[in-house]
This record gives structure tokens, C-alpha cells and sequence, in this order.
């Protein structure tokens, strides 16, 4: 009957982002070395270093639309088995480059095979929408543990240097990828088979274009692209901060970051599933622009009334905590305007993977330019990154407030027709 699948469940998808982001963050403390090492010029190496972490982004910006798209059409395992197949070639040919330019080419092209949407899919389709929430959650926390545990683990690697950092990070996806191969694949939700040729790929279009074009969706990629450049922010302008104005040195910046992707591990872990219980998606999104933004502005306080780093240490941990409540939001919102236009349209094929991998994608256009934006900034006014994310956040809390919390907290089962005795009319989803 064919080969056998004794793995399933979302935990599948779990392990295949961990390992994509592991691959990733291995690599970032080997890489100004690296960089270094091949290039003469000081100014030449700082830029290649900054358009190496970018072109992987870009990357995978890229690979989100073309990865969901596969998904959608020929399921989630077949698409993680494209993408983890891409990681295992790339990832090895990043540790034969030997410039700068080659190795550009292959984290270019490790970004554009990323599994995270056709992972995220998966999620959608192995759990039920009253699950959906703590599984984003976890999902993110897979993303975040890879990154963290990858970005350790060069420690233990030390002098063996950025080549062995990418035979491991190729090797652990190759394992990764036979556990796939012998995994169960997720029913998809309405039951139908992906591309299945009796659907119409104009419907698909249609219910494509009614999502992205939603007020929910649009609220959605403008917080998803927000949070994108808050990450990309508090990722590059606080370790200048701390060098420049509080001595510390590359152990002590280690330390902060660590502390950062730690508190939002446990914050998706622990904390994410009851605020989303109790707030809801809109009330959610509310408190994230108000905490996030007030925090980042406090940060930039205490820079000028306080001499210890603790102030901007904490509020700086803090704000970027609330990513762990926005990000899995986005995709928990997104994933139910699919499931909604699935109910409306039963003719047409399932579009989940396509809409999850634009939302992804708008998070990583955030995250790709923020870092370049906030350092121009930064070089005019120290304040001023903080006051650019504030604004954006603003922006989506106006925004947010604009559109309403009937919009953004539709679930599916506002559109399933119940069995009643009394025929009720079918609502219309507002787009």
C-alpha cells in the first residue's frame, strides 16, 4: 500500500520550520568572519554582510508565494518536501562558496525554499479551529526555538567555523526531511483534494482576490508588515545602543538577545492562548499597537533620563514580546477568511496555502527594510527608529479602529448554516 506513515499532527510542522530557522540563525555569528576572511576592503565586508542576512529575507519574501501556491496545489507534505529539499542542497553549497557572491547566491536561494508556509498549512489543516490559536502560537515558538538553539549551537562549534555550521544545518534537514517523507499528510478542510480538476481555477482566482482585498486582510498585512520592521528594528538598533552608550561587549549583547527570543518562546507558549481567549483577534491586535508602541517610546526615555541600561534593557525585552501575540494573530486571521470563502465557494480549491504565504511575505518585506531604515535614522536622531516603529504601530491601531472588531473576529463558523426547523438566511462575508 505504499510506504508507511507513522508521523503526524502539527507537530510535523513544528520541527520543519525549527530546522529552517536553526540553518538560519547558525550561521550568524560565523558570518562577519566569514566575510572577513574573503574580503580586503572594511567597508566592502560590512556591506556584504548586511546584503547576506537581507538576501535571505528577500529570499524568502520570494519563496512564501511560491511555496503556498505548491501547497494549495499539490498539498503541504509535497511543498515541505520541495522546500526541506531545497535547505539540505543549499544550505551544504553555503559552506563550499568562497566569496562573498556565491555565498550571497546560495542563502538567496536557501530563503526562497523556506517551509514556512507550507508548515503553516499543515498547521491549518491538522487542527480544529478551537485549537488553530495555541498551534499558531506553538508554530511561532518552533521558529523562534530554531533560531535561538541554532544561533547556541555555534558556540559549540567555535573554531570549526561557518562551513561545518552549514554541513550541520544541511544535515539536520536531510534527517527532517525523511521524517516528512514517512509522515501522514492533514486532510485538507472542506475535503477536497488540492488541485482538483473539477474546480474551477477562475473561482480560485476570485476567492483569492476577495481575501487579499478584504478590510480584514489589508488591517492584517499592514500589522504583519509593521511587526516585520518592529522586529527588524529591535534586532539591529539596540546592540549599537548598548555598545555605544553602556560599554557592552559581543557576550553581554549575546545575552540580551537571548533574553529576548527567550521571553517570546514563553510568551507563546504560556501566555499567548489566553489573551487571544479573552481579548479576541481585535482587542488583540489593540493592546499589541498600544503596549508595543508605548514601550519602544519609554526605551528611547530612558536613554535620556536614566544612566542605567535597565530601563532600555526591559522595555526593549517587553516590546518585542508583543510580536509573539501579532505575528500568530496575522496568520490565525488570514487562515480564517480562507476557511470562510472555502464555506462560501465548496466549487473552488483550497487557497489557504497562497493566503498565508502573502501575509508571511509582508512580515519579511518588514523585517528586510526596517533594518536599513532605522539605521539611517538612527544616524540622524538616537530616538528616532523608535519613533518610526511607533508611528507604523499607530497607524494599524487607527486602522484597526477604522475597520471594527465584527470584520477581523469573523470565524468560520459564523458562515456554517446550522439545522434548524426555521430556514435562516446564510450571512455574507464583508469584503
Amino acid at each position: 500500500m505504499g510506504w508507511p506513515t507513522p508521523f503526524s499532527g502539527p507537530k510535523i510542522a513544528y520541527c520543519g520550520t525549527f530546522v529552517n530557522f536553526f540553518g538560519m540563525g547558525i550561521i550568524l555569528p560565523f558570518l562577519p568572519f566569514f566575510v572577513d576572511s574573503v574580503e580586503d576592503d572594511d567597508n566592502a565586508a560590512t556591506l556584504w554582510v548586511g546584503a547576506i542576512v537581507t538576501g535571505q529575507f528577500v529570499g524568502v519574501v520570494i519563496g512564501s508565494v511560491i511555496m503556498g501556491t505548491v501547497s494549495d496545489k499539490l498539498g503541504p507534505k509535497l511543498a515541505l518536501l520541495v522546500a526541506l529539499s531545497g535547505n539540505v542542497l543549499f544550505f551544504a553549497l553555503s559552506a563550499l562558496a568562497d566569496t562573498t557572491l556565491l555565498f550571497f547566491l546560495a542563502r538567496l536561494s536557501a530563503g526562497t525554499f523556506t517551509p514556512v508556509v507550507p508548515a503553516e498549512a499543515w498547521v491549518i489543516h491538522s487542527t480544529s479551529s478551537e485549537n488553530r490559536a495555541d498551534a499558531l502560537g506553538k508554530f511561532v515558538a518552533s521558529i523562534l526555538g530554531g533560531f535561538l538553539l541554532g544561533t547556541g549551537s555555534s558556540v559549540i562549534l567555535g573554531d570549526l567555523g561557518i562551513d561545518a555550521a552549514c554541513y550541520l544545518s544541511s544535515a539536520i534537514a536531510a534527517v527532517m526531511l525523511l521524517v516528512v517523507f514517512l509522515s501522514q499528510e492533514p486532510e485538507p478542510l472542506n475535503g477536497s483534494s488540492p488541485s482538483d480538476p473539477e474546480k474551477s481555477k477562475n473561482s480560485d482566482r476570485k476567492n483569492l482576490y476577495l481575501v487579499l482585498s478584504s478590510k480584514a486582510w489589508t488591517s492584517v498585512a499592514l500589522m504583519n508588515f509593521t511587526l516585520g520592521c518592529t522586529f527588524g528594528t529591535a534586532v539591529t538598533i539596540p546592540g549599537l545602543i548598548l555598545k555605544r552608550d553602556y560599554d557592552f561587549n559581543e557576550r553581554e549583547t549575546s545575552l540580551f538577545y537571548l533574553a529576548t527570543v527567550s521571553v517570546m518562546i514563553l510568551a507563546n507558549l504560556l501566555v499567548y492562548k489566553k489573551v487571544l481567549a479573552r481579548l479576541k483577534p481585535w482587542k488583540t491586535y489593540l493592546l499589541v499597537c498600544v503596549f508595543q508602541s508605548t514601550m519602544f517610546l519609554f526605551g528611547a526615555l530612558s536613554l535620556w533620563l536614566s544612566a542605567s541600561e535597565w530601563p532600555f534593557l526591559v522595555t526593549g525585552v517587553l516590546a518585542v514580546m508583543m510580536n509573539a501575540f501579532g505575528v500568530p494573530t496575522n496568520s490565525l486571521v488570514a487562515s480564517r477568511l480562507a476557511d470562510i470563502r472555502a464555506i462560501q465557494d465548496p466549487s473552488s480549491n483550497l487557497i489557504h496555502g497562497r493566503v498565508l504565504g502573502v501575509t508571511r511575505g509582508t512580515f519579511n518585506i518588514g523585517q528586510a527594510v526596517s533594518p536599513f531604515i532605522s539605521v539611517a535614522v538612527f544616524s540622524l536622531q538616537f530616538y528616532a527608529p523608535f519613533v518610526f516603529v511607533s508611528v507604523l504601530l499607530w497607524i494599524c491601531l487607527f486602522n484597526f479602529l477604522r475597520v471594527g472588531s465584527d470584520e477581523v473576529n469573523q470565524t468560520p463558523e459564523d458562515f456554517t448554516v446550522k439545522e434548524d426547523i426555521t430556514p435562516k438566511e446564510e450571512p455574507k462575508m464583508s469584503i
